[in-house]
């Protein structure tokens, strides 16, 4: 700044009987002459506002800098190098399960929880899980799933971790979420297609200048290898499976068909299904710089429950 200023004055700006106003700095072109009552020091003063406010006015603009192919042009913001993320869906409850999964996974950046937390459970069963949680990440995501409720969605609110239809950056990594299933059968926590289709619209507007996109939902995507039944039949969600080929996200988090345990690929799209937590199965995953699907490091794991 100061090198900025010495700049101005050596090039005689300072001495050229101009000043701006600080309403004027609104439009920057308009000068008028200086009063003559006005010292050369308050006419600096005046210059000083004006460069910073145009100085802050280049941070904010290098902070929405767009993107580029796979990169962000982002001098000021911060930029992440790669993020480890925790998969975990379908715990029905079982919190020793949940426990031995995280004494195996150990510390990460982000803990995602894909629904069926529960089974058929109240909010304070949520607290529970969500506490556990909490030593072993500085993020937590939650979406409820077709065994749990609309209190239990409501706590997950409350507690600070549900993203169902909402949308949160961390790192420059945008989390959205996507809570319940297409109809299935009475008493189960349940959605038609076309109000899935608006949750995830909802949570996509927010994250939607973020590096690297990340769904969580504990419905998969229909027609694909992580959402057929022992039977064979596809049971899946057609609004999340139109969703995945019109925005292609970096990453799909996912669980609900516990024999669809895997990952498969759409697109751009790499999408995993957890599994049975209350089994003990579980997801790793790495998000590498700029979140380049080819990149994103995928791993199958099973803790040992006693």
């Amino acid at each position: 700044m100061t090198a900025l200023v010495n700049g101005l004055n050596s090039s005689g700006l300072f001495q050229a009987g101009f000043q701006l106003s600080l309403s004027e700095a609104r439009n920057p072109l308009t000068l008028r002459p200086a009063r003559p009552a006005m010292a050369d020091q308050l006419a600096a003063g005046h210059y000083l506002s004006i460069i910073s406010v145009i100085l802050r006015g280049i941070c904010r603009s290098l902070e929405r800098a767009p993107v580029f192919g796979d990169c962000r042009f982002n001098v000021f913001a911060r930029r992440f190098v790669q993020m480890v993320i925790i998969g975990i869906s379908d715990l029905h409850g079982r919190l020793n399960a949940l426990k031995a999964i995280l004494a195996q996974a150990g510390e990460c950046d982000v803990i995602v929880l894909a629904g069926d937390l529960t089974h058929f459970g109240s909010p304070k069963d949520a607290d529970s899980i969500i506490e556990a949680c909490r030593s072993f990440a500085p993020h937590i995501f939650a979406v409820a799933g077709n065994c749990d409720n609309e209190g239990i969605e409501t706590r997950l609110v409350e507690l600070g971790v549900g993203i169902a239809g909402r949308g949160i950056i961390v790192d420059g990594v945008g989390f959205h979420g996507l809570s319940g299933i297409p109809p299935w059968r009475p008493g189960m926590y349940q959605f038609s297609e076309e109000t899935l289709a608006s949750s995830l619209r909802r949570g996509f507007e927010e994250i939607a200048d973020s590096l690297c996109h990340v769904l969580v939902t504990h419905v998969p995507p229909r027609q694909t290898n992580l959402d057929r039944v022992l039977w064979g039949c596809h049971v899946g969600s057609y609004a999340v499976r139109e969703f995945i080929s019109t925005c292609q996200p970096h990453l799909v988090v996912c669980g609900h068909v516990h024999e669809g345990r895997g990952i498969d690929v759409q697109g751009k799209t790499t999408i995993v299904n957890c599994g049975h937590a209350a089994s003990g199965y579980y997801a790793k995953i790495v998000l590498p710089q700029a979140g380049r699907q080819e990149d994103i490091q995928t791993e199958l794991c099973r803790a040992d429950l006693v």
